[in-house]
């Protein structure tokens, strides 16, 4: 595996907090607006996780057998 892979999600990760840094410095707004915000994201991305493991194993299943393999892997 290669060492240098590690660049772009540390890249990602860094791009994040630096546009955080630079918001809360530039705005002045505290930071119980930002931590709101992360509420209200986590609460829209819960259900989508919850569904995703519920609900794609099935999906995956039927549009196999309905499909065929091939077919299946573009849908």
């Amino acid at each position: 595996m290669n060492p240098l892979l590690i660049f772009a999600p540390l890249g990602m990760i860094f791009v994040g907090l630096l546009s955080i840094y630079l918001w809360r410095k530039r705005s002045r707004v505290e930071l119980k607006c930002f931590f709101f915000g992360g509420l209200v994201w986590f609460a829209a991305i819960i259900p989508k996780i919850v569904l995703d493991y519920l609900l794609t194993p099935n999906l995956s299943l039927w549009t196999m057998k309905v499909y065929g393999f091939p077919t299946a892997q573009f849908i």
